[in-house]
């Protein structure tokens, strides 16, 4: 049953959905940002719309991991987990329900932003897509535009339905799983993620703007210190509106993962333009999931470690014999080279000084090659 090559394209597809989706919030809050004078103080008045656009993002990150677990752990075992929102009678469900279902969520989310999306969906999801649709009179000036655009999740799709033969006679048993144990309460997450984006970004913008004011600092140097300020303080907003929003993904991966009995192991899958760190982890290659220690010598907690703008995921193992993905193995070779003769911290010196002077373009050389190989 398992098929290696699709169960890759499909993590492929998922990652690159999500990080479409985390680019999405981020557009929609520097896209009102600043539109005004500059003023003395960063306000609050933007959090309640961000919350807003995060609940959705954590809704439609949701749906997405799940029906891409269900799906790949189908391909990879033969079996998956019971529908979690519509539970039906039956012990096997059809392998391309499983891809249609995956299919759709992923087609909603490459149309986002493209043209008037359906109503009668969750109210915050559709106020998402619909602020999507708006004219932005500042898009030049908006660089998660250009990168929500640059995932282009369209391929990833193509990739991925080229990679399989449709078998409507194909049926994979379900094992039994209560998708709902120890769910988030919404209400609690959106008010502690309110506190933060007040703390993270507004006091602490304005902690700094205070301090600007009382400098001795020419006039016209503070006005643009502070126009600099109010830039920062916007960008800073759009990565946790980024994290925020598709951590709710991860997070349930990441709450399935120990409750699985089939889970075997977990690696770090790299996002689109993954940072020195992200791509450290990725090196560790698989972790054995009763390996609990969050060091970065391995273990499952450090492989889940994420910061603001990254639009990394774990990419999860049910059988024993699978192989490193391929990305996962080169990183691991240049690790081994590029940190050879270093030893504790001057390690993790060495392979950021290589990874942002010259990694980052290898790996991406590496990776369009990888395609180019996959893809003939």
């Amino acid at each position: 049953m398992s098929d290696p090559r699709e169960l890759s394209r499909v993590e492929a597809a998922h990652r690159a959905a999500q990080a479409r989706l985390g680019l999405a919030g981020a557009y929609l809050v520097l896209r009102d940002w600043g539109a005004g004078a500059p003023s003395t103080q960063v306000s609050t008045g933007w959090i309640s719309p961000a919350l807003r656009v995060i609940n959705a993002l954590r809704k439609v990150s949701v749906k997405l991991a799940r029906r891409y677990y269900r799906l790949a752990r189908a391909i990879e075992t033969g079996t998956t987990l019971g529908h979690p929102d519509t539970p039906v009678d039956g012990s096997t469900v059809a392998m391309e329900v499983l891809r249609t279902e995956f299919l759709e969520v992923l087609q909603e989310i490459a149309e986002m932003g493209n043209s008037a999306p359906p109503t009668g969906r969750d109210p915050d999801v559709d106020f998402l897509f619909k602020e999507l649709v708006k004219e932005d009179p500042r898009a030049s000036e908006n660089g998660r535009l250009e990168l929500m655009e640059s995932v282009d999740l369209p391929s990833y799709i193509e990739d991925w339905e080229a990679e399989h033969d449709r078998d409507a006679g194909e049926f994979i048993e379900i094992d039994d799983f209560d998708w709902d144990d120890d769910p988030e309460d919404e209400a609690e997450v959106l008010s502690l993620l309110d506190k933060a984006l007040e703390n993270d970004v507004v006091k602490a913008a304005n902690d700094r703007i205070r301090a600007l004011r009382d400098s001795e600092t020419a006039p016209g140097a503070a006005m643009d210190q502070l126009v600099e300020q109010q830039q920062n303080a916007g960008s800073i907003a759009a990565g946790r509106v980024d994290r925020f929003g598709i951590a709710a993904g991860r997070s349930e991966i990441d709450r399935v993962i120990p409750l699985d009995r089939r889970v075997k192991k977990v690696a770090r899958g790299l996002g689109p333009n993954p940072c020195n760190f992200c791509a450290m982890l990725a090196s560790r290659g698989f972790v054995y999931k009763d390996k609990r220690t969050a060091n970065l010598a391995g273990g499952a907690d450090s492989i889940r470690r994420y910061h603001d703008n990254c639009h990394c995921y774990p990419i999860v193992r049910w059988v024993d014999a699978s192989e490193v993905p391929p990305a996962n193995l080169w990183l691991q070779g240049k690790w081994y080279e590029v940190t050879r003769g270093t030893h504790g911290h001057d390690m993790r010196l060495a392979w950021r000084r290589w990874y942002d002077t010259e990694g980052r373009q290898e790996l991406r050389k590496y990776l369009d090659g990888l395609e180019d190989t996959q893809a003939a």
